[in-house]
């Protein structure tokens, strides 16, 4: 029995010999069932949960270092470098790290990696969350939520906060904290038991360390506090009506009791407060302390009114004295939540969320922005600036009350003069004039469930937004006004739903002062049956895109507009009064991307959904200051050039110059100047062409994307990205009375038309 145990033990030892030999031959790790198991395999936990730490350090070092040094993984590779004179990388993760890593991870089976995240980390402190109601929290990557690890909403301090209000359409509601968090402890939870101190006390013939030490300082004294012997706190009287403060950062709660100290000093002998601390001082240093962070300029209010509040006699009671305080702090509220008595806010964030009509903290309700119109040709501004309602931009917000209206009721006349008696000087109405002897009068009424913005020329009060004609970038120098302009003086109107999701309708024509639309004899009208419908005559003309503006699809088909806000195929000219088929399977709904043409301005419609797409000015800042780090030269006079945030650069050796031909970044010179003062030849590619200066399209509503500005319009050199250079370049936009052409739509200069556009090449910056 003995031999044949030993024959046994022969055989498995011969046996494990030639398998690890067939092992090391048949090269790395497999993850065949007979290789041996990982280092960072999980079943080494189940057979050895208890290793001896130093007895692999010294494994590892002798299979992986040589015997060189006691350490593991990564660490070890460091050390290892450090040791053998080897250090190339200079600390760093270079070519020698990887190499020993790689070696290591294909030899062990391990992971090791120059990768240090702390994501998980972070992700576990972040327990306060808050979600948008509006449009962003269908977008990615965030889906509305803000993880933050305090209790601190967003608010108008952070940076983000401003970009949100403009493009977005929700509040910031909390949906989620730690567990338990905010309740109130118990009584004497978390407190030493005094039976067991006083037991201690007794024991112990040393003096408590405590009596060594002062309390530091006090709430609004610069000076510490000395040390006072120990004696017996006795219980404070409870006070009804008293209000507490809470801190939303931290839980603690404030009692008024145990810092503010009582008016009589005959019912202060039981009450236990520290003298040093002014009794005037210490209210109004728990406000500055608990709302520093506050932007509310209610608290200034309350500060003001606490001053101006007169010291009560010795007489009145605690009670009374603490009355002033629950009336200043009744009205303070920080970003974060109330701070008095009353409990936190839910929704975390109640500032304005897409429209800031002045400062949210003055008018106690929340503006919401439905789009904008932006006027093509102009870069951001008027060139004589923007005044009150004649600007190039237009923002449509909701208004305090509905002021929309929808039609009322019909009335056939005899003639126009008698429909004015009809009408009710108090509502709306549209003139129908058939003939000389017959109009059709639409009464209107009231409609609180819309807002109605009016756009034209007049700059009588019912017009909400005044547009002047458009004259091209190329022309202004030349003209210096507008002789007759052909844009109606109420051009147009538009009526947005108060509720969501705020759809914008568009309608041919305004009210007058007096309420009125009239529309001549002369002018396109249907009448059949008990409809009737007509179009003004120069005609209000919209352009839908096909798949939407962000991210660009192609131009669609231009339409024409009605009084009733139906849609027609454009007529032969703008103004022929020939009748054409209604559109039934097309709407007057504004969605975003749509072109306006008013007959000698061009506005295009944002929706606020559709600008949370668009580039903030911080992203396309930072685009610009991308192709600002390359640090791009001019070929000829080796400077560097610097690409302008807005409009043109000052510094006229930095700024950037184009050859539209070729598309070759340059600063000024002089070089391959001919007797044409417009046409240069190129220094790179000898290729003659117009030599422009580069200028920044500002106006972020234009881009059709959030890519950086690496093209630019010809010939008029504004900079704007590729799919926002080939969408315009491609869009027909109405030009006098029955033409269409492409313009820039930063200056409105008409594009080239064999290239509308040019890829810009920057020196040492090239693709």
């Amino acid at each position: 029995m003995d031999a044949d145990l030993a024959l046994a033990l022969k055989l498995q030892e011969e046996f494990d010999r030639a398998e690890n030999v067939a092992c090391v031959e048949s090269g790395p790790l497999s993850s065949t069932p007979g290789a041996p198991l990982s280092l960072a395999d999980q079943s080494w936990e189940v057979m050895d949960p208890n290793p001896d730490i130093r007895a692999l350090f010294l494994q590892y070092n002798d299979r992986f270092f040589w015997g060189r040094l006691a350490g593991i993984e990564h660490e070890m590779i460091h050390a290892y470098l450090f040791v053998t004179d080897n250090n190339k990388d200079h600390d760093g993760h270079g070519p020698e790290f990887h190499k020993h890593m790689y070696r290591i991870n294909k030899e062990a089976g391990v992971n090791i990696t120059v990768y240090h995240t702390f994501h998980d980390e972070v992700a576990e402190y972040r327990q306060h969350w808050w979600r948008c109601n509006g449009p962003c929290q269908s977008r990615k990557p965030y889906f509305g939520y803000v993880k933050r690890a305090m209790n601190r909403a967003p608010g108008p301090r952070d940076p983000w906060f401003r970009d949100h209000q403009n493009s977005c359409n929700g509040t910031f509601i909390k949906v989620k904290e730690p567990e338990n968090y905010g309740k109130k402890k118990k009584k004497g939870e978390g407190k030493p038991d005094k039976t067991s101190s006083k037991a201690v006390e007794q024991k112990s013939p040393n003096k408590d360390i405590r009596t060594f030490f002062g309390k530091g300082h006090v709430l609004s004294s610069r000076s510490p506090t000395k040390a006072s012997p120990q004696k017996e706190v006795t219980k404070k009287p409870e006070v009804k009506g008293l209000p507490k403060f809470y801190d939303t950062d931290s839980d603690d709660e404030l009692d008024l009791l145990a810092v503010h100290p009582q008016k009589n000093p005959a019912k202060t002998k039981n009450i236990d407060y520290d003298t040093s601390c002014d009794e005037k001082d210490l209210p109004e240093a728990i406000l500055k302390d608990l709302l520093s962070d506050s932007e509310d300029e209610l608290l200034c209010d309350a500060l003001d009114s606490q001053e101006k509040l007169s010291s009560p006699s010795p007489s009145k009671t605690t009670n009374n004295d603490f009355n002033v305080y629950n009336r200043s702090m009744d009205c303070v509220m920080v970003d974060k939540g109330p701070v008095a008595h009353k409990p936190p806010s839910s929704s975390g964030c109640q500032s304005s969320p897409l429209l800031s009509q002045g400062s949210p903290t003055k008018q106690n309700r929340s503006a919401i922005k439905y789009g904008e119109l932006i006027i093509l040709g102009y870069n951001g501004h008027l060139p004589s600036g923007d005044k009150g309602r004649k600007k190039s931009k237009f923002i449509l917000g909701k208004k305090p009350s509905g002021n929309g209206v929808k039609p009322f009721r019909k009335h056939v006349v005899k003639n126009a003069q008698a429909a004015k008696a009809l009408q009710d000087p108090q509502s709306h109405s549209v003139t129908y004039t058939l003939s000389r002897h017959q109009a059709v009068v639409v009464e209107y009424k009231q409609d609180e469930d819309t807002d109605m913005f009016q756009i034209g020329r007049s700059s009588e009060p019912p017009i909400d937004f005044v547009v002047m004609d458009t004259i091209p970038g190329n022309l202004r120098s030349m003209n210096e006004g507008i002789t007759q302009s052909t844009i109606s003086r109420f051009a147009c109107r538009i009526l947005v739903d108060r509720n969501p999701p705020y759809t914008a309708r568009i309608y041919a024509a305004g009210f007058d002062s007096g309420k009125n639309i009239f529309l001549g004899e002369k002018a396109v009208k249907w009448y059949v049956g008990e409809e009737i419908d007509g179009l003004t005559t120069n005609g209000v003309f919209i352009m839908k895109p096909q798949e939407g503006f962000y991210p660009p699809g192609k131009p669609g088909v231009w339409r024409e507009v009605s009084v009733g806000g139906a849609i027609y195929p454009l007529r032969e000219s703008r103004s022929a009064p020939l009748k054409t088929n209604q559109i039934k399977d097309e709407d007057n709904v504004l969605q975003d991307g749509t072109l306006i043409d008013l007959c000698g301005a061009t506005l295009l419609w944002r929706s606020a959904l559709g600008l949370i797409s668009s580039p903030s000015e911080h992203e396309f800042e930072n685009l610009v200051e991308t192709i600002n780090a390359g640090r791009p030269q001019c070929p000829v006079g080796l400077n560097t050039l610097v690409l302008p945030k807005k409009g043109t650069l000052g510094l006229s050796d930095r700024q950037p110059y184009v050859y539209l031909q070729c598309g070759h970044v340059h600063g000024q010179h002089q070089w391959g100047q001919k007797d044409d003062k417009t046409a240069r030849t190129c220094p790179l590619c000898l290729k003659d062409g117009t030599f422009i200066k580069l200028k920044m399209g500002c106006e972020l509503s234009f881009y059709a994307d959030s890519d950086p500005p690496t093209h630019c319009f010809n010939p008029c050199g504004h900079m704007a990205s590729e799919k926002t250079v080939r969408y315009w370049s491609e869009l027909p936009v109405p030009h006098g009375c029955q033409g269409f052409q492409a313009i820039c739509p930063f200056c409105a200069t008409p594009l080239c038309a064999e290239t509308g556009f040019i890829k810009l090449i920057f020196q040492d910056n090239t693709d």
